[in-house]
């Protein structure tokens, strides 16, 4: 039976899944952990190739990465149940927590309670970083690009673009300073699906063309259309991760309610709050699973006011919308990039991406310690001494993740 037969591999998928907290860089902490640890998986280097080539394109860059694991070791079939096990979890923890953190006071004892898991990411992200920094980071041309990608990730961390922008960069920096030439691999051509790609732009243009339709009409639940479109086209543009969500979902709830054009059947409208949204985000970070998950707890609250029901099915639109982008890109994409992945060019590029990469993720958990206000008082040595530990136990020690984890979760309850 297929699930028999790749039965260890799916247990360490939800082994990973319950231990992947704070965003796609501190996710390749417990990637490298949980799959690197034999023959049987792959080497670090495979994964940071995997993972550059997720970054480079729109949607959930975790998802993408785990679901090509999948993929890799047992085809469409595995894919698929892998992509399953690790949005499940998340979306629906984040779903069940819509229908009673509709106020601030319980979404701040759950975020209160789960302090210390923001520093423990932390301590992910940057052996992540020190990982992919001693694979990477071999000549001068690749420091540079580091440098590069630190600090201007730092400097311009909450625009959208600026990560296919550095990439981008990176990839003419390395071509036109590298001279050596590289022996080209013979491989097996890999057949590229093209019902994925079509599939995606199917659904993209099928999806705005309803919810306009709706919303002109004046369907009755034409929320379920807007709902839809709105997370399927957020899946479809957002590169950089989860983070660059929460600008998008304020644009389309609190900005756009408010113009003359929306203004019509306001009643109709999915209209949320600045806080709603903010708290969303507070608690999605705090759990396992992929930050795109929170689409579930605002499709949630979206329709929470046409009943319990309904509430449900938000959930489940939301979620199914988001992350369907996702898994049709990285199925289609990826048998491209075996094709021309050894080629010259492609090799020199993916060395100055590693390096870039890099860099971005050593200014998140920068940036990250920035935003948390680690002041030198009580709380904040407690939080350095979690970041510092778990970066510590990750190298020097065999300490599985998942242990690290509910360290960190009892501690927050104690104190």
């Amino acid at each position: 039976m297929f699930i028999t037969k790749h039965k260890v591999f799916l247990l360490q998928v939800l082994k990973y899944t319950i231990t992947a907290f704070g965003g796609p860089q501190s996710h390749l902490a417990s990637i490298f952990k949980n799959f690197t640890k034999n023959k049987d998986y792959y080497s670090t280097s495979e994964i940071i190739e995997l993972n550059n080539l997720c970054l480079i394109l729109p949607g959930a860059t975790s998802t993408q990465l785990i679901t090509l694991l999948g993929y890799k070791k047992g085809g469409f079939k595995l894919a698929i149940l892998t992509f399953l096990i690790w949005i499940i979890p998340a979306c629906f923890l984040m779903g069940l927590l819509s229908f009673f953190i509709l106020n601030e006071n319980n979404s701040s004892i759950i975020i209160k309670n789960l302090k210390f898991i923001q520093p423990m990411a932390i301590g992910f992200l940057l052996f992540s970083t020190y990982t992919i920094f001693k694979v990477s980071i071999k000549n001068i041309t690749s420091l540079v690009i580091f440098i590069i990608g630190f600090f201007f990730t730092l400097t311009f961390f909450k625009t959208p673009w600026i990560i296919p922008i550095l990439i981008l960069l990176s990839v003419i920096i390395s071509i036109f300073t590298q001279k050596q030439e590289f022996e080209k691999t013979k491989t097996t051509r890999k057949k590229v699906n093209y019902k994925f790609l079509f599939l995606f732009l199917g659904i993209f243009i099928l999806s705005g063309y309803l919810s306009e339709r709706s919303r002109v009409n004046s369907w009755e639940n034409r929320k379920i259309f807007n709902l839809f479109e709105n997370f399927y086209r957020f899946g479809s543009i957002v590169f950089g991760g989860g983070d660059v969500l929460i600008p998008l979902m304020i644009d389309q709830y609190i900005e756009r309610p408010t113009t003359h054009k929306q203004s019509i059947n306001k009643a109709e409208s999915i209209k949320l709050n600045k806080e709603t949204i903010l708290n969303g985000y507070g608690i999605v970070k705090a759990i396992p699973g992929p930050i795109f998950s929170i689409s579930s707890f605002i499709g949630g609250i979206s329709l929470s006011d046409k009943g319990k029901l309904m509430q449900v099915l938000g959930c489940i639109i939301a979620s199914i919308a988001i992350f369907i982008p996702s898994f049709l890109i990285i199925l289609f994409v990826y048998p491209f990039w075996e094709n021309i992945k050894f080629n010259n060019l492609i090799i020199k590029s993916t060395q100055g991406i590693n390096a870039v990469v890099v860099g971005i993720m050593l200014a998140s958990a920068a940036y990250l310690l920035k935003t948390g206000n680690y002041n030198i008082n009580y709380p904040s040595i407690i939080n350095i001494i979690i970041i510092f530990s778990t970066f510590f136990l990750l190298i020097k020690t065999k300490t599985p993740p998942s242990l690290i984890v509910l360290l960190c979760i009892v501690l927050g309850l104690i104190f």
